[in-house]
């Protein structure tokens, strides 16, 4: 089971500027959006039809792809080496693998700012939008003759009752380990899924209701997380369904609160008992045990974005964080020398980069 560890070199934070550092593309305005496989990034802003593709391994620029809309949301399925890139908008999505390209749009009857929330694996696609669940299942190249990327194979009916403002039910999903489950939360209501990618199959194996409206969840090993509107974390016992004894966790205290009209849902990565969270309270990144409660550390960096979005990248041990206009930080936390010297590699390239904007010179 996957740890944060850093027993053998100390935590690296890397400021990754306006862009990711070498990308030859200049940041872009707009709220942006980032997913990852073992393989690739990929980053959006909504205010464009552009998609770049990162390596996830030394974060080199690969080349940018184009979508046929602006793109809010992002997500990725199929193979290592044969991915489709999966974006959306208020009620649109569109899959492209290479020079294919898959679009389809749901009923237009509510706005869902943020995108369409999907998550995806080597053989399927599943989205959750406006009470409903899909379940896609990637054609592989040269499968069959099909000329769909995704092809449905089923949809299921969850959530009825009150959403946002507008009456959409809007809800999150995430991942469980190894893929066998994935979680959505609604505003008052917590699913925990059980997947069976053989058949296209899910059963709900878990519900929670709660008093407060959710922002975001995540599925462990052994626990069940959702963040609420009130700046704290909630933690249940996977098996049972009971609270932790230490009601919930918060790196805000009360005075240091602001009344903000809309709060930035926190990011949430599960690697066993551990938990690591973007914070309320600026550029930071907590590292929390789960079963105690333990707010193990708090890394805060003061000239670095706020967090819109987090990604886990296993080869570096590091979680990439994406703020407003595709600013990008990076935690690193090496385990071994390979890791290390990669993400001192990055370090290095970085500070070259930035020594050439601080004396106008041509960027690479």
């Amino acid at each position: 089971m996957r740890q944060v560890c850093t027993r053998f070199f100390d935590p690296v934070f890397v400021c990754l500027f306006g862009k990711i550092p070498f990308s030859d593309r200049e940041s872009y305005a707009g709220t942006s959006s980032i997913a990852a496989n073992e393989s690739i990034i990929v980053t959006i802003t909504d205010t464009h039809e552009e998609m770049e593709i990162i390596d996830a391994s030394t974060l080199d620029y690969i080349r940018t792809s184009h979508s046929p809309f602006n793109n809010w949301d992002v997500n990725i399925c199929g193979k290592v080496g044969s991915e489709i890139i999966v974006t959306s908008n208020l009620n649109m999505m569109c899959a492209k693998r290479g020079n294919e390209l898959q679009r389809w749009q749901y009923r237009e009857n509510h706005l869902h700012t943020a995108g369409i929330s999907s998550i995806g694996c080597k053989t399927h696609l599943i989205v959750t939008y406006d009470g409903m669940i899909y379940i896609y299942e990637v054609n592989q190249e040269g499968q069959d003759d099909s000329t769909e990327l995704l092809s449905l194979k089923k949809e299921i009916k969850v959530e009825e009752g009150r959403g946002d403002s507008a009456g959409a039910i809007i809800s999150s999903i995430a991942w469980g380990p190894g893929n066998t489950h994935f979680i959505v939360g609604y505003p008052h209501q917590i699913c925990v899924w059980k997947f069976e990618a053989a058949n296209n199959e899910i059963s709900l194996t878990k519900t929670i209701k709660t008093e407060w409206e959710l922002t975001n969840v995540a599925l462990a090993e052994d626990y069940i997380v959702a963040s609420s509107e009130y700046r704290n974390v909630h933690i249940w016992n996977r098996s049972t369904g009971d609270k932790m004894a230490y009601d919930y966790l918060y790196d805000v205290e009360p005075d240091e609160e602001e009344d903000d009209e809309y709060l930035l849902p926190l990011c949430l990565t599960c690697l066993g008992h551990i938990l690591v969270s973007t914070s309320h309270a600026g550029c930071a990144l907590c590292i929390w045990d789960m079963r105690t409660g333990e707010l193990l550390k708090r890394h805060e960096q003061l000239d670095g974005m706020l967090p819109e979005h987090m990604v886990y990248l296993q080869g570096m041990n590091s979680f990439l964080c994406m703020g407003e206009y595709k600013y990008t930080d990076a935690w690193a936390f090496p385990t071994n020398k390979s890791q290390y010297d990669k993400v001192i590699s990055v370090c290095r390239r970085v500070e070259i980069e930035e020594s050439k904007r601080l004396h106008g010179l041509p960027e690479l």
